[in-house]
């Protein structure tokens, strides 16, 4: 960034694949099933990032191990839990229809 100051950044992405996921017996029809798929494509990715400015040189790589930490601590039994992909894939269909509401094509 400046001088001996440095911006140290984690991104973690993982793709989850829609297509498949979801099945009837999650309460939903095969008409919203196939209007899901067909709005969030065949894959969708869940993405967390963290990121830390002006950092001193000398401690980049000691904040990079804490953003590992940090982000394992808040995030992993959220994306381990078994129903995690289907509700990501949920939430983002959700935001779709928003973003369709606020910004009509």
């Amino acid at each position: 960034m400046a001088g001996d100051r440095w911006q140290v950044s984690l991104i973690a992405r993982t793709e989850i694949t829609v297509t498949g996921l979801l099945t009837n017996d999650d309460e939903r029809s095969s008409a919203d099933i196939d209007e899901i798929e067909k709005a969030l494509g065949e894959r969708v990715t869940f993405e967390q990032k963290r990121e830390r400015n002006f950092i001193d040189e000398a401690r980049k790589d000691e904040m990079f191990e804490e953003l590992c930490a940090s982000l394992s601590d808040s995030s992993l039994s959220y994306v381990s839990h078994p129903d995690f992909p289907k509700r990501f894939v949920i939430k983002e269909y959700k935001a779709h229809k928003n973003r369709q509401i606020l910004y009509p094509r």
